[in-house]
């Protein structure tokens, strides 16, 4: 493959990234919608749809990775930003192009994890509601308990010729 067919696949490698992170970010946003709903069908449904696309990420990833080497050589990278200058100083027009690019598929990134970090918030704070109302119905709070460990109702202070229990 000539140079210019690998520059034009690198583009288009970064085009595709940059779309599939809006894609993420799209799945992320509705995630986080029906979290505050905590409407358990459409979370599941947008598990699988976010498994697929963090696999297509990966593999885009592993491609751009490929591309920078091929077209920039092998370098000492800590962190994917370390690409950037070497994109720049690479050859015109296409170093140029892909630096704008890459940008662009950082930028979206950061936006995606952004919204990964409150989706974990509002779960983590989602969590210790349930386990603090847990904690009350089984007995917190210097009360008897509502429920027993079976689930079952408990209720030996009420009397009642109604049959609460079920």
């Amino acid at each position: 493959m000539n140079s210019t067919a690998l520059w034009d696949d690198l583009l288009g490698t970064l085009r595709a990234e940059r779309t599939t992170y809006h894609h993420l970010f799209t799945l992320l946003t509705q995630e986080h919608d029906a979290l505050r709903r905590m409407a358990s069908d459409p979370l599941l449904e947008l598990a699988e749809h976010k498994k697929i696309v963090l696999s297509d990420l990966r593999d885009l990833d592993t491609r751009r990775v490929t591309l920078f080497e091929a077209l920039l050589g092998s370098q000492t990278i800590h962190t994917p930003l370390d690409w950037l200058p070497l994109l720049t100083q690479a050859q015109p027009p296409w170093g140029g192009q892909a630096a704008a690019e890459f940008r662009e598929v950082v930028k979206v990134a950061r936006r995606v994890a952004d919204q990964g970090r409150q989706n974990a918030e509002l779960t983590h704070r989602g969590l210790g509601m349930v386990r603090e109302a847990l904690r009350l119905i089984h007995g917190g709070g210097n009360q008897d308990p509502t429920y027993e460990g079976s689930g079952e109702m408990r209720m030996p202070s009420v009397t009642s010729s109604l049959s609460v229990l079920g």
